[in-house]
């Protein structure tokens, strides 16, 4: 799945903005990065710094972007301050590169991709990406069903195969432990909507059960396996216990 990723972004089927980039050092424990390691190459991101917002865009976020009932509760030095850092966030280089840029280099079809939901916005100044892509009529959708339905891959067959090929290569380290920590305790603890299997497996419960995925903990060598990968259909008609043991 690495590979795959790296390969979209490197012949164009995916853009990854620097912004992007930067966000993604800054939230979940840096999980996307350290998985990920190519999105900090900067020969692989898209320079936003000549994105800049235009007069209209402007107009944009005072009337349409804006979270009015909270844009209600901050004066007028305050919401400005509020324009100023969403400017320079993600969510706002998107929507620039999205409605301005993507008309200077002829590029058609274009998706937004990104994991928020339109719901609650954190009583945030600016609403959230999905919220602003269906008003202003921007495609968008969530990484699984970029792949699965613009690029046509089945996930679940491409991660069995992945880890048949690369079996027992280690799919993720984790972290050496000292002492070698009780699976159900550790997993508890660092994770939610998960499952205990037997022989250090844990089935992780994805987009509201709607995915799941099964790990082996090795905590003698400090990393984890990959099992499997798929839907909750799928998942029904396979042993969880002894899927690609490793």
């Amino acid at each position: 799945m690495k590979k795959l990723i790296k390969g979209k972004i490197q012949s164009g089927d995916i853009v990854l903005l620097d912004k992007v980039a930067d966000e993604a050092g800054l939230v979940s424990k840096k999980i996307v990065v350290k998985t990920l390691d190519f999105v900090g190459d900067k020969k692989l991101q898209t320079n936003t710094s000549s994105l800049l917002p235009y007069p209209k865009f402007f107009n944009m976020l005072d009337n349409e972007f804006a979270n009015h009932i909270q844009k209600s509760k901050l004066n007028d030095i305050e919401f400005e301050k509020a324009k100023n850092e969403y400017l320079e966030t993600a969510d706002a280089k998107f929507l620039l590169y999205l409605l301005e840029e993507k008309k200077k280099l002829g590029m058609d079809d274009t998706i937004l991709v990104t994991e928020e939901t339109s719901s609650d916005n954190d009583n945030k100044p600016f609403k959230k990406l999905p919220l602003i892509c269906s008003n202003k009529e921007i495609p968008y959708c969530d990484l699984v069903t970029l792949f699965q339905k613009h690029f046509e891959i089945k996930l679940s067959e491409y991660v069995a195969w992945t880890n048949n090929a690369y079996r027992p290569s280690a799919a993720r380290h984790i972290g050496k432990t000292h002492k070698a920590k009780a699976i159900s305790e550790f997993c508890q603890r660092a994770f939610s909507n998960i499952s205990i299997l037997n022989n250090n497996r844990v089935v992780f419960n994805i987009k509201g059960n709607k995915y799941r995925l099964i790990v082996t903990y090795r905590f003698d060598k400090g990393i984890a396996y990959i099992n499997w990968f798929g839907t909750h259909a799928d998942y029904d008609k396979i042993d969880a216990n002894t899927i690609w043991d490793n």
